[in-house]
């Protein structure tokens, strides 16, 4: 399972400069504000279901994540439960997905390791 590189909450200092920001600005963050910190926490429901072997309802918190807001960690996971679940063309497409908007970001190693997988699935 791959894992977020950020634990999805600002700094102290940085919650002060949004809130002495001009209120119309602050404003119209709020709202992303709050879906990021949802789909945070659904993939955080994701991860510990996945290690809790539940991928039933790791799926259901990885996609309720994706809706809310894309990541690519996210698909990635979505798409290691979805092989876990044995929905391999459900796992395939996420795999697809997630190495077209990837693109350039995938190291050839974790491309090999995908692409191997996806071989292994669609046999």
């Amino acid at each position: 399972m791959k894992r977020t590189g950020r634990n999805g909450t600002a700094p102290a200092l940085g919650l002060l400069a949004v809130a002495l920001a001009a209120a119309p600005a602050a404003a119209q963050t709020a709202p992303d504000d709050t879906v990021r910190r949802q789909a945070v926490a659904l993939f955080e429901q994701g991860l510990a279901a996945f290690q809790a072997a539940d991928f039933p309802a790791a799926r259901d918190a990885f996609q309720q994540s994706l809706t809310l807001r894309f990541n690519a960690t996210v698909l990635y996971n979505l798409a290691t439960t979805e092989r876990a679940l044995h929905d391999y063309p459900a796992a395939v497409a996420s795999f697809r997905r997630y190495l077209e908007t990837q693109d350039d970001r995938v190291t050839t190693a974790e491309r090999a390791e995908i692409e191997a997988s996806l071989a292994d699935m669609e046999a």
